[in-house]
Parts: C-alpha cells; structure tokens; sequence
C-alpha cells in the first residue's frame, strides 16, 4: 500500500464547514417556503399533537424561556400555535392547530426527500462509508475534551 500524502487539516475543516452551510442552506429554503425558521420548526415539532405548557417545552427543547418566549410569540402571530392560560395564571399552555400539525408532516417531507434527492445517483457503499465516517467524526468530537 503507498504512503498517502498526509492531508491539511486545514481542508479538512473547509470541508465539513462548507458541508454545513450547503445544509443549513438547504434547510433554510425549505422552512422559508413555509413561512417558519429552523427553531420555529423544532418547537412546533416539541409540541406535536398535545397540549403542553411553556415550562415543560423549555426543559424538553433545551432553550431557554426568553428564547422559547419569543419563539411561541412569533409563532402565534403566524396561527402556527394557539396559547392559553391554565386554571392557574402562572401556566400558560401552547397547543397545535390541525394546520400546524400537517405543516410539520409537510416539511418534514419535503426535507427527506431534498435528502434522498441528493444521495440519489450514491452508491450503496459510497452511503455506507459516508455512514461510518460521519459516525467516528462524532464519536471523535463527543470525546474531545480542551486540554486545561
């Protein structure tokens, strides 16, 4: 086996950030066609088909109330979320209109088959390798810990 010339981390990391803003892209088109950014969607995704209210959305989606608050109220303005107060005033509950429901199916669809689109022409092992060093990149960064 030849000695492969070692490659420039430096082209590594151009690689995975051009990766990421072609994928950002691609997801930001989607979720423009519809109206809704890339947050509004993970919390309309939070919340589903069930009534919940903002502290439990907080601690499922991870961001914090302020965030969230915002995210609800910008939502609301667009019918994507009903909110109501709870029999207590200090609970306020977001909840689903049918609507919203099918608009996160639809999105949801419309991104997998951006996806498969673009592995389409991908050979089986080509995706499988892809798979598996995808895979260590993340196991290699979950591990990475900042030398003090």
């Amino acid at each position: 086996m030849r000695n492969q010339p070692e490659i420039p981390i430096h082209s590594l990391i151009q690689r995975f950030t051009e990766f990421n803003q072609n994928f950002s892209n691609l997801e930001k088109q989607v979720f423009a066609k519809y109206n809704v950014t890339k947050s509004g969607f993970a919390v309309l995704s939070f919340i589903k088909d069930e009534k919940i209210s903002l502290n439990e959305l907080a601690e499922h989606s991870g961001l914090d109330k302020s965030t969230l608050s915002r995210q609800v109220k910008n939502l609301e303005k667009k019918g994507f979320v009903m909110k109501e107060s709870g029999k207590d005033k200090r609970f306020t509950y977001v909840s689903l209109p049918s609507e919203s429901q099918q608009l996160i199916l639809t999105i949801s669809f419309e991104l997998e088959k951006a996806y498969s689109l673009i592995f389409k022409s991908w050979p089986a092992d080509e995706k499988q390798l892809l798979l598996v060093l995808m895979g260590r990149v993340n196991r290699s960064i979950q591990s990475f810990q900042l030398v003090k």
